[in-house]
């Protein structure tokens, strides 16, 4: 029986002593992806309830938190102070005699004049915490989007896209029950910070699920156009100018009514997640720190926006080849109704991607971009 609740909803409530996903029950196939610059593992794994079906396994570390308060909560130390605000930390969380600090364990490493190096193992545990996200059952393009592998660069022109790019993609049955969900108000409720409910032109902003919450330079959210039939830059027309404007606009305003100097929840702003430890801190957002862009190609094939803080760490998201700026689209558009739908599109594949190998084999006079005449070339 359908009890109205999404997958990730259920996995959500079940993650109790009784888990399914907990490592008792987690059987280890192979390491797919072992990112050490971004601390993340992608595991393939099957898990003993389910052993007829694959799941992939993301663990990637968290970040440290950025207020003393906040690590000293996590038994890192007792905060430094030469007046009351040491005896009014230590009586918020007990008195000085009845704090108990966890055992540390740690492996010597080296000592050499003042520097002395130590592998932590235990004493930690609460400020050395995992993102895990599980997706179970996983399809073939998840094992792709999730397996290391080399890239290629792609001149995409108008044409390339029509006659492969677009047939590809409509020949495999696009994955976006989770998109349709958020956009329906079926899952993640919790996490939608503005709605435009026009079916044609509405779209929804929520908070990404790869931000914790814990820190504000890592704020990361979608805006979820709400038609289908938007799946991509290329779809875009002079007409869909105001619904961006909008996205933009309202983006940026939500977020800062959310996390700004006066949102009320801005200068110590706390979550449950993670057993109710995480932290924004005491850094209030603004609009000059939130820029906006999308991926072209798309991680998903239903247009969305990206937004993040200006601070936030580089990763392959917002690099040169793959990150629009919103305002740059905007521009672009305001030129040419039709400048995404003409020009020739630089792209990044990955080696193992089917859609490569459905290129490589489009004969190679018709991969070549047209005269300028024909097709856009201008940035």
């Amino acid at each position: 029986m359908d009890d109205g609740k999404s997958h990730s909803d259920k996995v959500r409530d079940s993650c109790s002593e009784a888990c399914s996903y907990k490592p008792t029950n987690m059987h280890i196939v192979k390491i797919l992806l072992n990112d050490q610059l971004g601390k993340l593992i992608c595991l393939h794994a099957k898990f003993k309830d389910s052993l007829d079906q694959d799941a992939i396994v993301l663990l990637q570390k968290t970040p440290f938190p950025n207020k003393v308060q906040a690590l000293c909560e996590a038994h890192l130390g007792r905060p430094f102070s030469e007046c009351e605000e040491l005896e009014e930390w230590e009586m918020r969380n007990g008195s000085k005699a009845s704090l108990v600090f966890p055992e540390l364990k740690a492996d010597r490493v080296t000592d050499n004049d003042i520097y002395h190096r130590r592998l932590l193992k235990a004493g930690l545990e609460d400020l050395n915490t995992l993102n895990m996200t599980v997706i179970h059952p996983a399809g073939p393009h998840h094992f792709v989007k999730y397996t290391a592998s080399g890239r290629r660069l792609v001149l995409e022109t108008p044409e390339l896209y029509a006659d492969v790019v677009v047939p590809f993609l409509e020949a495999r049955p696009p994955d976006l029950a989770w998109v349709d969900n958020v956009l329906n108000g079926t899952a993640e409720v919790d996490r939608v910070l503005f709605a435009d409910p026009d079916k044609s032109l509405g779209f929804v902003l929520a908070i990404d699920f790869r931000w914790d919450l814990r820190q504000l330079n890592e704020l990361h959210c979608l805006v979820l156009a709400r038609s289908a039939s938007l799946t991509c830059l290329r779809d875009l027309r002079a007409y869909h100018l105001p619904m961006m404007k909008k996205m933009l606009s309202e983006g940026r305003r939500a977020l800062v009514a959310k996390y700004g100097r006066d949102s009320g929840s801005s200068s110590d702003y706390t979550t449950d997640t993670t057993e109710g430890r995480a932290t924004i801190g005491s850094t209030a957002l603004s609009e000059d720190q939130i820029f906006a862009y999308f991926h072209y190609p798309p991680t998903f094939y239903r247009l969305h926006m990206h937004f993040a803080h200006v601070d936030c760490a580089p990763d392959g998201g917002t690099q040169t080849g793959r990150a629009y700026l919103a305002e740059d689209v905007i521009a672009n558009l305001e030129q040419d109704g039709e400048f995404y739908a003409r020009r020739t599109m630089p792209i990044f594949l990955r080696e193992n991607q089917p859609l490569l190998a459905e290129i490589q084999r489009w004969p190679q006079q018709q991969r070549q971009p047209k005269a300028k005449s024909e097709t856009c070339e201008c940035l």
